[in-house]
């Protein structure tokens, strides 16, 4: 089995959290995230010498609880200054992939019966946040998101038709289990508010 891969680079998440600070470097945060449109995956790969083309759409959103341990460089003020940090999480992400279609040679379609469900998501991160006043920051940033895996399957019927005597044509019919295991995950560069009430 040959994996087909696939690239986006055009998406963009909306993300919204809220935080506990305290006196030492270590922050908690609950955080909500969801993918900004449905991912078009539209392309083709070749397999074997054979070009396979497939499109689908996916969907995702999802919550997480993080960590954050900020590195102060300046006690005094630290509203005023560059802090970095570095981050790690866990959360819930509902995926939503649809059917999947695959174009094949002779404009034969396969299309393989999409899923949706709940899976575990790990998230890292660093960044930058930089001070604006005494309430308002600025967060510059990196975030790995791995949604994990789906799998999803189809009953399939391959039929082949002998027709080595016109008058008696055979016909075989082949079922096997078409599996597709898509596995998710998201490089995201980071830019946001974080106010501090």
């Amino acid at each position: 089995i040959n994996p087909i891969k696939t690239e986006a680079k055009d998406e963009y998440f909306l993300t919204g959290a809220f935080g506990i600070n305290s006196e030492n470097p270590l922050r908690l945060e609950l955080s909500y995230y969801k993918m900004g449109k449905a991912l078009e995956l539209d392309g083709n790969n070749q397999v074997n010498l054979n070009t396979i083309n497939y499109k689908s759409k996916l969907d995702l959103d999802g919550g997480s609880a993080n960590i954050y341990f900020d590195f102060v460089l300046n006690r005094r003020k630290p509203s005023f200054i560059f802090t970095p940090y570095a981050m790690a999480g866990i959360g819930i992400s509902n995926i939503n992939l649809s059917d999947i279609t695959f174009k094949g040679q002779n404009n034969h379609d396969i299309t393989i019966k999409g899923k949706e469900q709940r899976n575990k998501t790990v998230i890292y991160g660093a960044g930058l946040t930089a001070g604006i006043n005494n309430y308002i920051s600025l967060d510059i940033g990196y975030r790995y998101y791995d949604f994990g895996t789906i799998k999803t399957s189809n009953k399939m019927i391959d039929s082949v038709v002998d027709n080595s005597d016109p008058l008696n044509p055979i016909t075989t019919n082949t079922e096997y289990d078409l599996e597709l295991q898509s596995d998710f995950d998201a490089h995201i560069a980071v830019i946001g508010l974080k106010i501090q009430i």
